[in-house]
């Protein structure tokens, strides 16, 4: 009895000796597991380094400061030259355009460049003479290729009109006749073209995303054309969605379509609207102007000759003022002699105007048929005059 006892005891022993055993084990297997899990997020977790060089000593010890703006929040990030070099480490969700600034508070000796801050690894150079350079991950290679073909097409116009390198200092009458010229239109075409034909192609990424601001004042023909490929989450881009906005009001304004209404009120704070005078009998002629604007006022001479000659035989004008101070614009409306219906809002840059007609800069007209049909846009100097001369028998 007692043999069997110690059997037994010594069975349970052993059985003891291998849990021990298998506990031992299966706890290193579990550490060797939660580290290898460990080393792996470290390893795939995704992440930016940007790493800058800058060929400049005065800049040696200077302040760096990373900007970003994300959710229409500006967040800064700050480090410092040290052997002429600053270094950037982060992450982001998704890739932000952003802006290096060096020794940011004396204006006249910084340094600042724009670059697209995704989770990839980013060099920076900036030379001896504060040119900058960025590359090395996806879309900044696309962006800097972009900038280096733009400046090459910009440093041929250039050398073929050396007044845009001098700052306009005391042009000629041949330079600035020269800037007429059909060479120089063709010149800075090829440059809007080759603008256009990179948006189109990378509308969709932060490369291309980063230079639509610069083609808002384009041609309709032109911002159609570089629109042509977006889709709906480009619009999320605040910049996007402000040109596709104008782009929309060139849609909805465009020759051929019926005019828009602006509903507005006159010098003396009476209620007036544009179909108040459309589909009278009359061709109307829209003028969008301001008292501050010396263009706009220098068509005056253009349209009131236009206006009297026509004025008794089916033609009217309307001026829409983009003005943002009454007496100001009341002022100009008794020096230029302007008798003709006028009309505001007295927003300035806010104005419905703006928007509802894509407006970016003024003089700015359109010319309405009798039914109110937009005919044409932007008769400027005697063109005024002589499209109603065509019309008008």
């Amino acid at each position: 009895m007692e043999q069997c006892a110690l059997i037994y005891i010594k069975h349970l022993i052993l059985i003891k000796h291998k849990i021990m055993r298998t506990i031992t084990i299966f706890k290193k297997i579990t550490a060797i597991l939660c580290l290898s899990i460990l080393v792996y997020a470290c390893i795939s977790e995704p992440s930016f380094t940007i790493s800058g060089t800058v060929e400049l000593p005065e800049m040696e010890g200077k302040q760096v400061v990373l900007s970003k703006t994300i959710g229409g929040i500006q967040i800064s990030d700050t480090t410092t030259v040290v052997g002429g070099a600053y270094r950037f480490k982060g992450y982001v969700e998704e890739p932000v355009y952003s802006r290096i600034t060096i020794n940011g508070e004396e204006r006249q000796n910084r340094v600042s460049l724009g670059l697209i801050v995704e989770n990839e690894i980013i060099g920076v150079t900036t030379d001896s003479k504060k040119r900058s350079r960025v590359g090395g991950s996806t879309h900044n290679d696309i962006l800097q290729q972009f900038i280096d073909g733009e400046q090459a097409l910009f440093q041929k116009r250039d050398e073929a009109f050396p007044i845009l390198s001098n700052g306009w200092i005391n042009p000629t009458p041949e330079q600035l006749e020269a800037l007429s010229s059909e060479l120089f239109a063709k010149l800075t075409n090829d440059i809007r073209l080759f603008d256009v034909e990179f948006i189109k192609n990378n509308i969709n990424n932060p490369a291309g995303q980063t230079q639509v601001p610069k083609i808002i004042g384009f041609s309709h023909e032109l911002l159609r054309e570089a629109f042509s490929n977006i889709n709906e989450k480009s619009l999320e881009n605040p910049e996007v969605a402000r040109v596709a906005a104008r782009l929309q009001a060139l849609d909805n304004t465009a020759i051929g379509l019926p005019f828009t209404d602006l509903c507005m009120f006159d010098p003396k704070g009476k209620e007036m609207s544009i179909s108040d005078y459309v589909g009278k009998g009359k061709y109307v002629f829209i003028d969008f102007w301001a008292s501050w604007c010396a263009p706009c006022r220098a068509e005056k001479p253009h349209e009131i000759a236009a206006y009297n000659k026509y004025k008794n035989k089916g033609f009217e004008i309307i001026g829409v003022s983009l003005d943002n101070n009454h007496e100001a614009w009341t002022t100009a409306i008794k020096e230029l002699g302007l008798t003709w219906p006028q009309m505001s809002d007295m927003k300035g840059g806010q104005s419905e105007a703006y928007k509802l007609y894509g407006i970016v800069g003024i003089p700015h007209s359109v010319l309405l048929n009798k039914e109110g049909i937009i005919i044409a846009k932007e008769l400027r100097g005697g063109a005024l005059e002589k499209k109603l001369d065509e019309l008008i028998k």
